[in-house]
Order: structure tokens, then sequence, then C-alpha cells
């Protein structure tokens, strides 16, 4: 006996804000499901997702976890993840931020861990 099991995709921008965790199947194209991955990572939850190409599981815990995927993806599928969803700029943003103190106002501040730039000496 063969279960008749139907795929449902759920679109639109906000189907990736109310999720706890995704489950998905990704065929290293689809801009859309590369999306709602990168908004889930980037929200904490996890991503369970069956990357076709390689024809395997994987959990997705962080955003850096989506980048051995992408080795994958054509370069055609590549460019237009660039275009469509800046994905260079995505997969740069740190998931951790300092709470930084700027040493001679006292002013405290956010910042990304790749270098902050500030004209005073900070302290954390």
């Amino acid at each position: 006996m063969s279960l008749n099991i139907k795929p449902i995709a759920i679109k639109g921008p906000w189907s990736s804000g109310w999720a706890l965790n995704l489950h998905t199947v990704w065929d290293g194209v689809s801009n859309g499901t590369l999306n709602n991955i990168l908004n889930l990572l980037a929200r904490g939850k996890k991503v369970v997702v069956y990357f076709s190409p390689a024809r395997e599981s994987r959990t997705l815990r962080q955003i850096a976890d989506v980048i051995p995927l992408l080795e994958h993806c054509p370069k055609a599928a590549m460019d237009e993840f660039e275009s469509k969803i800046e994905l260079a700029a995505r997969i740069a943003q740190p998931q951790a931020r300092l709470n930084l103190v700027c040493f001679q106002c006292k002013s405290s501040f956010n910042v990304c861990y790749l270098g902050p730039t500030s004209p005073h000496s900070l302290v954390t």
C-alpha cells in the first residue's frame, strides 16, 4: 500500500513569520523557498530541508548552514538569488550582536560584530 501524500505550499511574505519550524523541499533554484529558509533562520527557527540536487535532508540551525547547499546551486540560480533576495548581504549578516558602550560619551548601541565604526573608543 502506498501513501498518497500531497505537499502543500504556504506562500506570502507572512508565511515565515508565524512558523515554529519549517520542513521543506528545495530544488536549489527557487528563490522563494530560499527566502523563507533565510527568514526563519534569521528568527532563530530550525529548518529541515530536503535538498533535491543532493538527494538528502539537512537540519539547518543558522544562516551559515545554508552555504554548503549553495555550493550545489547553478550559477544562473545564484545570480537570481542575488538580484531578487540580496543573498550575499543576508548571508554575511552576523546573527550575534554586541551591546557596546562608547567610552567617552557612555551611550550604548548595538553593532555588528564584524567591525564597529565609531569616532570614540568602545568598551563592551
